[in-house]
Order: structure tokens, then C-alpha cells, then sequence
């Protein structure tokens, strides 16, 4: 037989079992000469397909109806870098569902129907080399409790997705963790508590990024303590918390040098302008941070007293005041004392309903030299 012959009726014996697998259920194959890429998503699959590429760098398995990942669900995939199973209707992780994905660096769980009972304690016993893990969107609030025994292996996870419920801990499981960035959104119905407790076991971290972003009842003046090494810290309260109480609740970063400090959309609802004065800058003044972002929190005034006590005031570049209720030009008036100002923002929506009326705003952004 012709060699050429013989080659082709190789290359067609090779394919064929991925053309099955991939072609007939949708998914599809692309690869370079570092990665192979397995896309599934919205396949409507209800279990892992088999007959992988045991050289696939990243698999797609988003958006499908998968409810539980099997000891044999990912086997031989030792090249997987990158892992989605977001959107799925997940429950159950049986132990050693990852033991063959020793090089995986990004595992996304988010948006299934994952709680405490989900997780043997060695679920990520294997995944040494998880750097970014997104679970999110799950039922850890119906249980209020986080697999901590599980999640206490994954000493190299850099990045970590997930949220926060009342009465929820970050507890000693964490501390083995080498977090440097986190992002906690809500779930559930009540709002929670930021307690001087919720991120001790956090203590040992690198986190420099902190994202919080949920509708809050409660916060205690301590609760950013244990995160010493911060340096972009941004706080979205969904309008539930007075911008005051954010402002009041900054005694654990206090003498800190932050990059940035984001406090967004804290004003509450219905609670008219908010006129802050030199005992609610107490502790953000003695922070030297280069951006400051304080959108969209019913701020009235800030009075020249206030500012004035501002001792590191001269540490601000960058300034953004937008979407507040300044009636009048005083913070521009106020801007000479703030030394290396480069950037500030007063902007305003065109209109805001206020008791029936509505009243117009200028736009007002201002670029400012170094030295004004």
C-alpha cells in the first residue's frame, strides 16, 4: 500500500474519535503550538465528555447542566491550565475529581448550587499550582459556613471570587492561603455584617486588592485591621450605609499609604445630603492615598474645617466627587489645599428628583496641572 495511503487512513483513525466526541456534541477544538483550547459551553451536557485530549490546556464547560464531577471525570488531563464550570447546576464534588489536574491555574466555579456539604476536605488536595479560584454564586449562604478544610491546601491561590453572607467568617483555613487579590459579592437575602472578627483568619495574607461589594447593616470600626498589606481598597454598599459610617469605619487602615480607596454609592436611600465634617474625615485624613473615589454618596459640603484636618491631604492626585449633590462651587474653591492635585471630578447626571422637583446640573470636570 502507497505510504501516503497508509497515512491518511492514520490520520483519519486519529481524528475520528474527537470528531465524535466534540462534533456531534457541539464542542469545539482550537490549538497552538503552546495550547489546546476545548470549548463545551452551552452544550446542554449533563456529564464531562470523554475522550478529552489528554494535551488540553484550557476546557470551556461553561453553561451546561452538569450536577456532579466524578473521580474519573478529568482523567489524564495533566496539561489543564485552565478549568470553567460556571453556570452549571453543580452540588457535588466527588473526592479526587481533580487529582490529575496538578497543573491547573484557573478554576472557575461560580453560579452552581455548591454548599459546605460539596466538599471533601482533599476536594483541592492536588491543585498545587491554582493560582485564581472563582466560586461565587453558590449556596454557601444556605449552610453559612465555608469549606475552609478544603480550601486550607491551596497555598499557592493568589486570587480568590466569592461571597459573603450574615454572620460569615473567614476562618483559620485561610491562613495558609497566599491571597494577594479578593472579590467578595453578596448572596442571599440579609445583609450582612463587616464585624472586627469577619477577616481574622485573612491575618497572614499578602491581599493588596479588596473588593467588597454588598448591601451592609452593620460595620465595626476594625474590621479592615487584618489586612496589612493593602493597598486598593474599594467598598460599594448597594446605597445601604451612609457614607458617615464608611468614613468612621477607616480606623483600621489609619496611617496607611494606599494607592487607591474606592467608597461608591453608600449614601442611603431617601436620607437626603450628607454635609461631612472633621470628625467623619478622622481617620480617612491621616491615610496618604494617591486616588480617592467617593461617587455617588449624597455628599452635600465638606467643610473647611474638614479639609483642613486632612493631613495627608497632600498625597491625593486624583479625586472623584461625581454623582454627589454639590450645590454649590466650594469643593473647587477648596482644591488649592490639595497640593499635587492632577485630576478631579464633580460631574453630575443632567437631572435628580428631589421632593418632586427636578434640578438640573452642570457637568463639571476639571484637569488640573500638578500645581495649581
Amino acid at each position: 500500500m502507497d505510504n501516503h495511503v497508509i497515512m491518511f487512513v492514520l490520520c483519519v483513525l486519529w481524528i475520528l474519535p474527537y470528531s465524535a466526541a466534540f462534533t456531534a456534541d457541539c464542542c469545539h477544538v482550537t490549538w497552538t503550538a503552546e495550547a489546546r483550547n476545548v470549548s463545551c459551553s452551552g452544550c446542554g451536557l449533563q456529564d464531562v465528555p470523554k475522550d478529552l485530549p489528554i494535551n488540553t490546556t484550557e476546557l470551556n464547560l461553561r453553561n451546561n447542566s452538569l450536577s456532579i464531577l466524578l473521580r474519573e471525570s478529568f482523567f489524564n488531563l495533566v496539561s489543564l491550565k485552565s478549568l470553567n464550570l460556571s453556570m452549571n447546576k453543580l452540588f457535588l464534588i466527588s473526592p479526587g475529581a481533580f487529582d490529575d489536574l496538578g497543573n491547573l491555574e484557573y478554576l472557575d466555579l461560580s453560579d452552581n448550587n455548591l454548599n459546605l456539604s460539596s466538599f471533601a476536605t482533599s476536594t483541592f488536595r492536588i491543585l498545587n499550582s491554582l493560582k485564581c479560584l472563582n466560586i461565587q454564586r453558590n449556596t454557601l449562604h444556605l449552610l453559612k459556613s465555608y469549606p475552609e478544610d478544603a480550601l486550607s491546601y491551596l497555598s499557592q491561590l493568589e486570587s480568590l471570587t466569592i461571597d459573603i453572607f450574615e454572620g460569615f467568617n473567614f476562618g483559620n483555613g485561610f491562613l495558609k492561603t497566599n491571597l494577594n487579590t479578593l472579590e467578595i459579592n453578596f448572596i442571599g437575602k440579609e445583609w450582612v455584617s463587616l464585624r472586627n472578627s469577619s477577616f481574622q483568619g485573612l491575618r497572614n495574607s499578602n491581599i493588596s486588592y479588596l473588593n467588597i461589594n454588598a448591601p451592609i447593616r452593620k460595620l465595626e470600626t476594625d474590621y479592615l485591621s487584618p489586612f496589612s498589606k493593602l493597598t486598593s481598597f474599594s467598598l460599594i454598599s448597594r446605597r445601604t450605609m451612609p457614607i458617615k459610617g464608611v468614613l468612621r469605619a477607616l480606623y483600621g487602615l489609619r496611617e496607611r499609604t494606599l494607592e487607591s480607596l474606592s467608597l461608591i454609592a453608600n449614601g442611603m436611600l431617601y436620607d437626603g445630603m450628607q454635609h461631612l465634617v472633621k470628625a467623619d474625615l478622622l481617620y480617612l485624613g491621616t491615610i496618604c492615598v494617591r486616588e480617592l473615589d467617593l461617587t455617588n454618596n449624597s455628599i452635600g459640603s465638606i467643610t473647611m474645617e474638614a479639609i483642613i484636618s486632612w493631613t495627608k491631604r497632600t498625597c491625593l492626585e486624583v479625586l472623584n466627587l461625581s454623582k454627589n449633590q454639590f450645590y454649590t462651587a466650594q469643593m473647587i474653591t477648596l482644591l488649592n489645599l490639595f497640593p499635587v492635585i492632577t485630576y478631579a471630578d464633580f460631574s453630575y447626571m443632567r437631572y435628580m428628583r428631589i421632593r418632586k422637583r427636578t434640578i438640573p446640573f452642570t457637568k463639571q470636570v476639571l484637569f488640573l496641572p500638578r500645581h495649581l
